[in-house]
């Protein structure tokens, strides 16, 4: 109230001093009364006037953190054994194999095992 109260009187004591100018229509009244409309407006504006730094932060965007995913591991079957090759070890001077020949001066080559031929009956 106080506040109207003073722009009424700034109001007052400028139109005066607008009115021999002819600053407006009929003595100069417009211009003074747009003007303290204006004040007065700006009186009764109901939102606070906040000057520079704003009491309240201004609002942070951030980027939410990536998230890396790996794929489950995948466990293979572990290949099925094989056999172990079956090797006969022949002795060349004895012409024979072991175990038929107990020992081979040259040593002992290693050959893949044959299966018995079987003759006509």
């Amino acid at each position: 109230m106080k506040k109207l109260f003073i722009a009424i009187l700034v109001i007052l004591s400028i139109s005066p001093a607008y009115a021999d100018r002819g600053w407006g229509w009929r003595g100069g009244w417009v211009a003074p009364a747009l003007m303290g409309g204006v004040i007065a407006y700006d009186l009764a504006y109901p939102y606070r006037y906040y000057p520079y730094p704003y009491p309240y932060p201004y609002p942070v965007y951030e980027q939410p953190y990536p998230v890396y995913t790996q794929p489950a591991p995948v466990y293979a079957q572990p290949a099925p054994a094989q056999p172990p090759a079956q090797l006969w070890y022949y002795c060349a001077s004895a012409k024979g194999y072991y175990p038929y020949v107990p020992n081979c001066p040259e040593g002992w080559k290693s050959v893949p095992a044959q299966p018995p031929q079987e003759g006509p009956r």
